[in-house]
């Protein structure tokens, strides 16, 4: 197959999923596509054929099945919108805005099958909304975009839900964006896939223009593979174009989602009235950093100021894990928030969130050791992502913390693999565009299973330099 597939490669110029010239995909502009049909589209199935070809790229396939995966995968048990092995729910996205669309096969037994559901993010205010579009239209070519009520599931603020890299439950390359029979869970979805891929993608109108093999010979000059969008051989060498993110669009969507969500939660932060005060404490139990200058009673004595003032605006006492550290739920009850706020890998009200102790679970919710397990996206933690966001909010008004960390990014991480850049550059431009991070120790135990890059000399000096800068700053109430 790798032979096959990089035969008909274009050249490397014309290589990209995220193509910058075209305009953004918003409701704007799917009512302008919607327009262009004649006499008038009526009915969701005429949609997916519409929309524009480098949208069409962007899909990952949900057939709503619970499965165990290698690593025990964590599972939903309640999905909003059923789901069908052979007519999946679709969800398509633009990598540039996280404009996202979805809807499933209609069959028999299936919720919502007239509906288009969409999330947007918008840049300007840092805000999430869910809206959808009943079908058929009422009047034809004209779309009428209504309040969702999907926001049982998602949350008071709309946010998504996706669960954390390396696992998708009940989605197809729920293993890590593989169909490749590599175990169990691999070997049943990939005989529903080809099933799939036999039935319903070649005649289904909902499924069809999701694998054009003229627009994947324009767009990307691959021809369709039996396991497309998905990885298509297991490679070994880390430059083989097999691995990029372009052929794991589980990945991607994560990706993107959790970026987006650090901006939402460096916006809500600032936003809220302990903030000021306040912080600068939030971000050293953020970054879980332990005492590193040499006069630890002055940074105990700094943080107790700190727990005292936050004592006073919560009215209760928040929780400690340490002696320096918050309980990570207490942090986040500080500024106003709750874990299901802030983490999206289950429904808003999912009792997963629930979970303390995740050392016997590293895909789970909870603390392993004095590190609690945020949602992991396959290159970063929310609490990572929003540590950088938070740096470059301080730095930026308190000349001292600049140059103390090196903003980490995928384009720096991975430009070293020139094959795989000519897929994934300019999706990696979008992701650092969007959110850079901050790297925070961890574990060894999570490493194999996160798949998680080598926690490297430099990341430890620089983390330490900035927890070192903090703690003059836990408790500085005239400088936000």
């Amino acid at each position: 197959m790798k032979s096959l597939l990089l035969a008909l490669l274009i050249p490397l110029s014309a290589w990209a999923f995220v193509d910058p010239k075209t305009p953004l995909m918003d409701n704007q502009r799917l009512q302008q596509q919607v327009s262009k049909l004649k006499p008038g589209l009526k009915n969701l199935d005429e949609l997916p054929a519409i929309l524009p070809e480098e949208f069409r790229l962007n899909f990952v396939l949900k057939h709503g099945i619970k499965r165990t995966g290698p690593r025990g995968h964590l599972v939903e048990t309640r999905v909003s919108q059923s789901a069908d092995p052979n007519l999946p729910r679709a969800i398509l996205w633009d990598e540039r805005n996280g404009y996202t669309v979805s809807y499933n096969g209609a069959g028999p037994g299936q919720l919502a099958g007239q509906r288009l559901d969409i999330l947007r993010f918008h840049a300007n205010t840092k805000k999430f909304q869910l809206e959808q579009v009943d079908f058929p239209l009422k009047t034809p070519g004209k779309l009428v975009f209504g309040t969702s009520d999907c926001l049982t599931c998602h949350g008071p603020q709309g946010r998504p839900i996706f669960s954390m890299y390396p696992d998708w439950p009940a989605f197809y390359g729920s293993d890590n964006d593989e169909l490749l029979a590599n175990n169990d869970a691999q070997r049943a979805e990939l005989s529903d896939y080809t099933a799939f891929m036999s039935d319903a993608a070649i005649s289904h109108p909902r499924y069809r223009p999701l694998f054009d093999e003229g627009m994947l010979k324009r767009r990307l000059g691959i021809q369709q593979y039996p396991t497309y969008p998905y990885r298509y051989e297991l490679a070994v060498e880390q430059d083989d174009p097999s691995r990029a993110f372009s052929f794991r669009p589980g990945l991607r969507l994560g990706l993107m989602y959790n970026r987006q969500m650090a901006q939402h939660l460096s916006a809500r932060l600032q936003a809220h009235k302990n903030f000021p005060k306040l912080g600068k404490f939030f971000l050293y139990n953020l970054l879980q950093c332990a005492p590193v200058s040499a006069d630890q009673n002055k940074t105990l004595a700094q943080y107790q100021r700190a727990l005292s003032e936050a004592k006073k605006l919560t009215n209760s006492t928040p929780a400690s894990r340490t002696s320096t550290l918050m309980d990570y739920r207490a942090m986040w009850k500080l500024m106003g928030m709750q874990l299901n706020d802030v983490d999206i890998r289950f429904s808003y009200n999912h009792s997963g969130y629930n979970n303390t102790d995740a050392s016997n679970d590293v895909m789970g919710v909870g603390y392993i050791g004095n590190y609690f397990n945020a949602y992991f996206d396959g290159s970063a933690t929310i609490d990572e992502l929003l540590a950088g966001q938070l740096y470059q909010y301080y730095s930026a008004r308190h000349p001292g913390l600049k140059g103390l960390v090196n903003l980490r990014g995928l384009t720096a991480k991975y430009e070293r693999f020139t094959q795989r850049m000519a897929f994934d550059g300019e999706f990696f431009k979008e992701m650092d565009k969007s959110s850079r991070w901050i790297p925070i120790p961890y574990p060894r135990q999570i490493a194999d299973v996160h798949h998680r890059e080598v926690y490297q000399t430099r990341f430890g000096m620089e983390h330490g330099k900035l927890c070192q800068a903090l703690e003059g700053m836990l408790w500085w109430p005239t400088k936000p």
